[in-house]
């Protein structure tokens, strides 16, 4: 394996396939037709609207696709849209230009091979009509083997598909589809630990086994050959579901409750957790409400200590890294349960992390009200939480509101949430907090993309932190083709200012196929 670069700077001079026009300057391009009139295919009305066409998970004219021995094919869908209603029917043309390749080797210094017609195939002829400003998709289907079970040697493949608008002059527009064709990876992957690039997941062990997260592999590919420079793994921590506070009838007290699949996975954990942590991975035990009523937020004095003494007694008996807590679905206003307090759960961090030390990972989740009030030390009884724990990091990862940059420190500001407000935790260092918590499939990339990279290159960002909605592999489900879009990465080009970057799923290369990894007990 190809020792990784420690100076993750270098990503930046390599890694900009989906945001070629970023490349080091971070001037972005992007692949717009200007319609003016004139010359065409179709007539010669004049007008002034843009039509944008581009990949679906990239931005500029080039298009990266990774396909790993026996995966079969993949569909990358190209869009167009356009910035207002057209006053006519525009008609685009995707036509492949096979003599392209030898002028993008030339101008480029490349040796990429023609992909070969037999596989690649557009179901709808390449063609997308635009009658307004809708986006309108138009899917490409790229083969490692095709129907007649042919398949294409590993290598780089390049596809250059020229852009014709119908009803106006246009300027030669080309999509640069790089198609890369490898071998699954063999044997472990070295953990990148640099702090530039910072990953937290959650992993539910009522449906996969941890050891998913050795699947999720961090590629480096050079931004004009679409060639791997390096890959490693990732992740820094991940949280194990589930286990919940419950509130037991008979004691009166706060139960710590392991499910049955996070009892196997700790029972065995020579088998399940200690693999991941040999990596370098810190693994902690993720703790939500458990609906009755009884939460972080209206615990007695009595049932906090009753309630540490417990999850220690897990922490003492697997050496497990870490405890998260997340106060979500606690039932808070169940008859006949105490009201929530602002003193409780700050009582309950600060009793933790003295019971823990300072030796073990101490972790909260932002979201919702448990944690709002969080920046008065008066509400908290003079608790700063911020001095009790390593990390907080943002909650909200709703796929119906897509991506929602968490800010505690730049509210107001036009690219931060304003559907979920919140103040800086006490005590906190913003380095330690991550705005970033990105649910899967989510496909309002243009305006997310925009807003990310002004919020970062303001320097809002405080860190490089990423989190991400529940691990997942490739299931036959409503994610089954976009589970993978919305995972952004992050980092700093240290020859320049700080820059904050996009990239689309591709760069986190997941190496399981459909089923690996669920738990098979």
């Amino acid at each position: 394996m190809r020792k990784i670069k420690q100076n993750f700077s270098l990503l930046f001079a390599l890694l900009t396939l989906a945001l070629a026009g970023m490349m080091v300057l971070s001037c972005k391009q992007d692949n717009t037709i200007y319609v003016n009139g004139g010359d065409n295919l179709g007539g010669s009305d004049v007008y002034s609207t843009t039509i944008t066409v581009r990949g679906e998970k990239s931005v500029g004219d080039k298009i990266p696709v990774v396909l790993t021995r026996g995966e079969g094919s993949t569909t990358e869908n190209i869009l167009a849209y356009a910035t207002a209603d057209l006053p006519l029917t525009e008609t685009v043309l995707l036509n492949v230009k096979e003599d392209l390749v030898d002028t993008y080797n030339s101008e480029n210094g490349t040796s990429l091979q023609l992909l070969p017609s037999e596989f690649y195939s557009f179901p709808n002829g390449g063609v997308m009509t635009l009658e307004d400003a809708s986006t309108i998709t138009n899917p490409v289907i790229i083969y490692e083997t095709n129907a007649l079970g042919n398949t294409l040697e590993a290598g780089s493949y390049l596809l250059p598909i020229e852009v014709i608008a119908s009803a106006a002059k246009v300027s030669n527009k080309v999509l640069y589809v790089g198609v890369v064709i490898r071998e699954k990876y063999e044997g472990d992957y070295e953990l990148y630990q640099g702090d530039d690039l910072f990953f937290v997941f959650y992993l539910n062990t009522n449906t996969y086994d941890p050891r998913l997260i050795t699947d999720y592999v961090f590629i480096c590919y050079d931004a004009m050959t679409f060639e791997e420079e390096w890959h490693c793994a990732i992740g820094n921590i991940l949280n194990l579901k589930i286990s919940t506070i419950v509130y037991d009838e008979a004691s009166k007290l706060a139960t710590f409750k392991l499910s049955n699949d996070l009892a196997y996975v700790l029972t065995n954990y020579e088998t399940y957790v200690l693999p991941i942590q040999e990596e370098g991975c810190k693994v902690c035990i993720s703790i939500q409400g458990g609906g009755t009523g009884l939460g972080f937020c209206n615990l007695t004095d009595d049932q906090i200590s009753d309630f540490v003494s417990q999850v220690m007694e897990v922490m003492n008996t697997y050496p497990l890294d870490g405890i998260n807590l997340w106060d979500k679905n606690s039932g808070y206003g169940t008859e006949g349960m105490p009201a929530m307090n602002t003193t409780s759960y700050p009582k309950l961090i600060k009793a933790l992390r003295e019971a823990l030390g300072d030796d073990k990972l101490l972790t909260i989740t932002d979201y919702e009200e448990p944690t709002e009030y969080f920046w008065d030390t008066e509400a908290t009884g003079g608790i700063e939480v911020g001095d009790y724990i390593d990390y907080a990091w943002s909650g909200y990862n709703t796929r119906s509101e897509g991506v929602q940059i968490v800010d505690p420190y730049h509210q107001g500001e036009s690219m931060v949430s304003s559907l979920h407000p919140r103040k800086p935790i006490a005590g906190l260092d913003p380095k330690k907090y991550g705005c970033l918590n990105l649910p899967w499939g989510t496909k309002e990339f243009i305006d997310t993309e925009s807003r990310i990279i002004d919020w970062a290159t303001q320097g809002y960002n405080p860190n490089n932190i990423i989190l991400s909605e529940d691990m997942r592999t490739n299931l036959q489900d409503a994610l089954e083709s976009v589970w993978h879009q919305s995972l952004f990465l992050t980092a700093s080009d240290l020859s320049l200012d700080t820059k904050f970057y996009v990239f689309d799923g591709y760069y986190l290369e997941y190496q399981s196929y459909y089923g690996k990894w669920l738990k098979d007990w």
